[in-house]
This record gives structure tokens, sequence and C-alpha cells, in this order.
């Protein structure tokens, strides 16, 4: 573990280490913090940024869909509820119509 801390520490340029250190140190004290949850959100962080470039909900969420296993046409009646039961596809759908997701577009120059 020790050897894996130095690793990481020359890997992260000094000035990061400020600033990511006391974000790590409010996470850590936080009760709702799981580092199960690092993953899906750096995901959906990426996920986020694709469909503020290109705009193009559904293939978005018909991509999330065949990642997780499932083949639902777009006309099919259960489409809503692969949706649902797919927690990347479901907050792809949310942010897809969240202001906050305008608002990105807006200032990535995206917006017509």
């Amino acid at each position: 573990m020790h050897d894996l801390r130095k690793k990481l520490l020359k890997a992260v340029p000094r000035r990061w280490r400020d600033e990511v250190e006391s974000l790590v140190l409010e996470l850590r004290g936080s009760a709702g913090f799981s580092t199960r949850a690092v993953p899906f959100a750096i995901a959906e962080l990426g996920d986020r940024v694709a469909l503020t470039l290109t705009g193009d909900v559904p293939s978005a969420v018909n991509a999330l869909l065949k990642i997780a296993g499932h083949d639902v046409p777009v006309r099919d009646a259960g489409r809503l509820g692969a949706i649902q039961e797919t927690p990347e596809a479901w907050a792809t759908i949310r942010f897809a119509i969240s202001d906050a997701h305008f608002e990105a577009r807006t200032q990535a120059g995206v917006d017509p």
C-alpha cells in the first residue's frame, strides 16, 4: 500500500495535490461518501460530457443500454423499463432534461 501511495504521489503534479487533498479530506468526512460510487461518478461525468457535445440523447441511451446487455428497439414498450433498470441510462436521461445540460451546451458553444 505504501508503494502504491508513492507511485500515485509521483504521478500527480504538486500543484494538484493541495487542491485534491482538501477535496479528499472533505469527502472522507462525508457520511454519504462511498468509494464504490467513484467509478460510476467518473463514468457518469464522461457520459455527460459526450451528451453535452453531441446532443444526441437517443444514441447515448442506445449505447448505454447495449453496454448493459439490453437489446431493446426504440419503439419497444419495454424500453422505458430497460432504461430505468440501467442506472447509467437513467442518469443520462435525467441529465438530458436538466438545466445543467442546457447550460453546459451553451458554455461549450454547441447550442444553436
